[in-house]
């Protein structure tokens, strides 16, 4: 029979307090990316509702027949192309939101 020759007690405790701090620390770390995401999250999704809010002004402008003023036109002109990169990027940080959560869920377990 081969002895495996095992760690002083102190030692084993030593590395768990060490393993410890760092899932802590990831925890930590993880919590700030997530924070930060969720306020870009914020972010994006107030942009996109302002500028929804842009386009439907138009669109009732329109179905009124009033005149559009050529600001409503170039800003609808620039938002046309950026809506949907808008409701892109909110779904991935959503995604990587919710990752985030779920990755420090399991890592407090």
């Amino acid at each position: 029979l081969a002895f495996v020759a095992m760690a002083a007690p102190q030692d084993v405790i030593e590395d768990l307090r060490s393993s410890t701090l760092s899932l802590k620390k990831q925890i930590l770390a993880m919590k700030e990316e997530a924070v930060k995401d969720k306020t870009r999250l914020m972010m994006m999704e107030r942009e996109m509702g302002r500028r929804e809010r842009v386009l439907k002004d138009v669109l009732d402008l329109n179905k009124r027949s009033s005149n559009i003023s050529a600001e409503k036109i170039a800003k609808v002109g620039e938002d046309r192309h950026l809506l949907p990169q808008y409701k892109r990027r909110c779904g991935k940080l959503q995604e990587e939101l919710d990752e985030a959560e779920s990755l420090i869920a399991q890592l407090k377990r």
